[in-house]
């Protein structure tokens, strides 16, 4: 939907066209991707744009409507999320950088702040950023919807993976990840494709049949 900037796709969806990818504007850039048919949500990583007239820094996102105008900064770094399959609305533009930390959202345990970008929707996504401190443990977790993940600050691995600024990864449902550790504490832009809720277990080896049992029984109040 951004003719004209440099682009890497990061994740798509062979079935549904969705996708994700992080693009640059190499110089200024103005144009309405909205009017790309679906839902079009940007998150900015880095630099400056404006949004149907609203100035975005660092953190900023937001989900277009169909006429919404968007003029990107030279430098500017962003996410584009676009799903084909969803209608657009009504459009949604916040500050990441001024909405304040609250805890104990989407399961998260104690030493783990989150800032809601976009709440959940029947048909729509949950946009997050997550933080946790530094020197910070974590047991294992599964969520019931898929979840992609941006890292912008800190680290985060255990004994076969650690990822760092940059790394990005797309996760279903119903597996297990964790236990992990982060040194230097950790910020994520987290978007779950449905109501992500961090269901902490102690099995790290704990199968997605497994986890789908765990869950009914949560949902039955066993």
């Amino acid at each position: 939907p951004l003719t004209g900037l440099v682009g890497r796709t990061l994740s798509i969806d062979a079935e549904t066209g969705a996708s994700t990818a992080l693009v640059r504007a190499d110089r200024d850039w103005v144009g309405e991707p909205g009017q790309l048919e679906g839902a079009v949500e940007l998150f900015v990583v880095q630099g400056e744009l404006a949004v149907g007239g609203t100035r975005l820094g660092r953190l900023g996102y937001a989900l277009l409507a169909a006429d919404t105008s968007v003029e990107l900064d030279t430098g500017a770094e962003l996410l584009v999320m676009v799903d084909p399959e969803r209608a657009t609305g009504e459009p949604i533009i916040v500050d990441g950088e001024r909405i304040p930390w609250e805890k104990e959202l989407h399961g998260a345990p104690a030493g783990v702040g989150v800032k809601v970008l976009r709440s959940a929707e029947e048909e729509g996504p949950v946009a997050l950023l997550v933080g946790n401190v530094p020197h910070y443990d974590s047991g294992p977790e599964f969520h019931e919807c898929p979840e992609e993940i941006l890292v912008l600050e800190g680290d985060v691995g255990n004994e076969s993976v650690s990822v760092g600024p940059g790394d990005y990864l797309w996760r279903p449902e119903y597996i297990t990840h964790g236990p992990y550790r982060s040194v230097r504490g950790l910020l994520v832009f987290l978007r779950g494709h449905g109501e992500i809720v961090a269901h902490w277990m102690d099995d790290p080896d704990a199968t997605p049949e497994q986890n789908r049992a765990y869950a009914a029984a949560l949902r039955a109040g066993q």
